[in-house]
């Protein structure tokens, strides 16, 4: 394999970007012949490619009766109604389906900017044309005919489009540098993106496309001017200004519209991102480093080589100056991965009602809790007592206790993992109930947790978990000398800061708010630029008539309260058409919000209110450099 080879790891059954890790080091498959025997694991996913002509729903429906095949053959291990079987999944999905929605509608927001920054052009290139105007006539009177208008000015507005073509692929080929930095671990395969020649020659099409595409309605108003207005001095108020004027104003209310449909989209998803990060996690990640250890079955058989490995470990990763609790675990909160057990509860006949609880479980040395610092509502935690010798103990969480013991006390209720012999069943006290943990992400409520203590379901792969009273980082060399001076075989994996696997956890909302309030602050800044071109513009255009309506007696707060009212009207159309789109496309947004409704009246009144003031006060400046204009000047403008 190449040294850039990575091949994610599905969750399978998990929805979104979730990974058990990324694979360095790749074994055969291998079973012990009690391993085979037994049909309780499912912490196997099976990897296949279909033939050709065969689809998704074909292999399933094979599957299906393969499954259905095991329920008579293996009664001890299966029932009709547990649902478990084999459900077949496209690894592509798995792998980047959960971006997808982000990606589509930062795609629409892109589209969105585009078409902000096109309709900001065109006003311009029309407000550039009605300047041009005795320019263009004089032209024509010299023969020019309106034809060859039509390409000079055409080859102006793609010239533009070609030299803001070229500078956006010198920015693209810096930001994807920055992008694939930044972006890599929270966009799947975003390592493998890159600037080729396709892209860039499709996307420079697309720039003289809008050129040509959006230079034409003021091409065609310039190339036609009215030869007898326009020569004169102070020609004005013709029809063709009049309907360059109309289609302004509608450029500048499309604007408003785009920018309060991209602007209301970026603040639901911020409100949505400030609730999900004001979730209680059901633990403390601040200073508590973590890492990985897998011991090999060789060198560490099962049983107690294993648990003694990790008791030493412990022992002398506690001394450590600056570490106030250690602990391990197989499963991390928020690391997406889990693990499952089916189990059956004392006094309650499973196989007569053929339900069969099925919970995530979890093995822990008896300080985990507090280095989370979870909380424990009522029992104790495990101790040391609680050994491999020991009467079985468990602990569950708040979850578990709600969904089988409601109304009751879960403490002292026993559970055992479905040995069939009497002889041979081991029960498993509760002993504790904790708090819940996130698992799975934050916007995912927890589910049904229990716990073990690891001497009574020892695991060779474990996380270590340390609390320190310092920065955790400062933590990272000692433990790994510590750990090596115990087995300089044993290496550290996957070391990392638990406030660093919580951030992961979000890290694809985090960029997907990001990108979008950037795109949203642009299209706020083009929406405000295009308000202040327009205004400037009819204030310019309207001199002579300010100048008369000054000298008439008019004030200076009259004026302003014209030019600023024209500005809030055609602010006030964008804002209800912006409106109506919002309305009809945050739907869309549906799937990336937590706790927050696609509709979120609060959310559209400050994002409407918000690009209201920024409109007002892009028309504000150029209306009060109207109010400060000498009528005398004014009337004289153009005379």
């Amino acid at each position: 394999m190449p040294a850039s080879f990575e091949f994610p790891i599905p969750l399978f059954g998990l929805q979104g970007n979730q990974f058990a890790g990324r694979a360095d080091i790749w074994k055969p498959v291998s079973f012990t012949e009690d391993e085979l025997k037994q049909r309780g694991g499912r912490s196997y996913g099976v990897i296949g490619r279909l033939r050709s002509g065969v689809s998704s729903k074909q292999a399933q429906a094979e599957l299906n009766t393969i499954t259905a095949n095991w329920i008579p053959r293996f009664k001890e291990n299966y029932a009709v109604e547990t649902g478990f079987g084999a459900r077949v999944y496209g690894l592509q999905d798995q792998v980047v389906g959960g971006m997808r929605p982000a990606l589509l509608i930062l795609l629409g927001a892109v589209a969105l900017v585009l078409l902000i920054a096109c309709a900001n052009l065109t006003t311009m290139l029309l407000a550039r044309g009605g300047s041009r105007e005795r320019e263009m006539a004089i032209r024509v009177a010299l023969g020019a005919g309106p034809m060859r208008l039509l390409r000079f000015l055409l080859i102006e507005s793609v010239l533009l489009s070609v030299i803001g073509g070229v500078a956006g692929i010198v920015a693209a080929i810096w930001g994807l540098d920055v992008l694939t930095a930044v972006g890599a671990k929270t966009v799947p395969r975003l390592r493998e993106v890159n600037l080729d020649a396709t892209v860039l020659f499709l996307t420079f099409v697309i720039s003289v496309a809008t050129g040509i595409l959006f230079g034409i309605a003021p091409a065609v108003a310039s190339a036609k001017p009215e030869l007898t207005e326009a020569l004169k001095e102070g020609g004005r108020g013709t029809s063709s200004g009049a309907r360059r004027n109309q289609l302004r104003n509608s450029l500048v209310v499309s604007e408003i519209a785009l920018a309060l449909v991209l602007l209301i989209g970026a603040g639901l998803l911020m409100k949505s991102f400030v609730h999900l990060q004001k979730v209680n996690p059901g633990f403390n990640p601040k200073n508590v480093v973590t890492a990985e250890l897998s011991l090999p079955l060789l060198k560490y058989p099962r049983g107690k080589p294993v648990i003694d490995f990790y008791a030493e470990v412990l022992r002398r990763v506690s001394a450590l100056p600056g570490v106030q609790t250690a602990a391990f675990t197989n499963v991390l909160p928020l690391s997406g991965s889990n693990t499952d057990n089916s189990f059956h509860i004392e006094g309650r006949n499973e196989m007569q009602t053929k339900v069969f609880p099925d919970e995530e479980i979890r093995s822990i040395t008896p300080d985990y809790f507090r280095v989370l610092q979870t909380p424990l509502l009522r029992g104790r935690f495990f101790t040391e007592a609680d050994n491999a010798d020991a009467p079985g103990v468990v602990i569950i969480n708040q979850a578990m206790a709600k969904k089988y013991w409601p109304g009751e006390d879960a403490v002292r209720k026993r559970i055992n993992f479905g040995d069939s012999d009497p002889q041979k069943i081991k029960w498993f006290m509760v002993v504790g109930v904790v708090g819940d943990i996130h698992h799975q992400g934050l916007d995912v409520d927890p589910k049904p947790e229990f716990y073990l203590p690891h001497p009574q379901r020892a695991y060779r792969g474990m996380i270590l978990a340390v609390r320190s009273g310092q920065d955790s980082r400062a933590l990272i060399s000692t433990l790994r000398k510590e750990i090596q001076s115990i087995d300089p075989d044993q290496p550290l994996a996957n070391v990392r800061t638990l406030e660093t696997v919580a951030g992961e956890s979000i890290a694809p909302r985090r960029m997907s708010v990001a990108l979008l309030g950037v795109f949203a602050s642009i299209a706020l800044l083009l929406a405000g630029v295009g308000i202040y071109g327009v205004i400037s513009y009819l204030v310019v255009q309207r001199t002579h008539e300010i100048g008369v309506r000054m000298a008439l007696g008019a004030q200076r707060q009259d004026v302003l309260r014209m030019v600023v009212g024209h500005a809030l009207k055609l602010v006030g159309i964008g804002a209800v058409i912006g409106l109506v789109l919002a309305l009809l496309s945050t739907r869309a947004l549906a799937a990336l919000l937590y706790s927050v409704s696609a509709f979120d009246l609060t959310t559209f009144l400050f994002v409407t209110i918000t690009l209201a003031g920024v409109a007002l006060l892009a028309s504000y400046v150029p209306a009060l450099r109207a109010t400060r204009a000498d009528p005398m000047i004014a009337l004289s403008h153009n005379a």
